[in-house]
């Protein structure tokens, strides 16, 4: 009986790269998720902020937070609130998103940014297939976030009053 022994096609360099790839592949991975979770975190912040600014009064009830912004249909259906919530939500996100994506990508950043001389043509020439992978990836990744978000319906439950989200 004979075993047939793999031969890696791939240089060392190459099989250095598609490690880094894979890296940095996960690294985004996490990155989107915790962009997700930041946008749910500023908006609880936007509200506790709304609740402190309408009311005069601070409290660390989310409850309370919540039940008196019902209240204010007035105030939470102006197009001021919905613009500064998106706004607020948005711009932290992003904020606190890239500070992350500069700790992770410290060393191999300019990669992202800076492309390399000779590079135009093999990004020309495979720029439909990764197109189409990345709307599959996107895909995938929209079912899973959906998947995960049942388990986390509380918080889009008791925000689902508010014509922001």
């Amino acid at each position: 009986m004979t075993t047939k022994k793999s031969v890696s096609l791939l240089t060392p360099e190459k099989q250095q790269e598609k490690k880094f790839l894979t890296i940095d592949c996960v690294k985004i991975s996490l990155l989107l998720i915790l962009y997700n979770l930041l946008n749910r975190i500023f908006a609880v912040l936007f509200f506790y902020v709304a609740y402190t600014y309408h009311s005069g009064k601070f409290t660390l009830s989310y409850s309370a937070v919540l039940s008196y912004l019902k209240k204010q249909t007035a105030f939470i259906s102006s197009t001021t609130f919905s613009m500064t919530a998106n706004l607020f939500i948005t711009l932290m996100s992003v904020l606190v998103f890239g500070i992350v994506f500069a700790i992770l990508f410290r060393k191999r950043e300019s990669s992202f940014i800076k492309p390399k001389k000779g590079t135009a043509v093999k990004g020309l020439k495979w720029f439909s297939a990764c197109f189409v992978i990345n709307i599959l990836l996107s895909q995938l990744t929209s079912i899973l976030t959906g998947i995960l978000g049942q388990n986390g319906k509380l918080l889009t439950k008791e925000l689902s009053f508010l014509s922001v989200f």
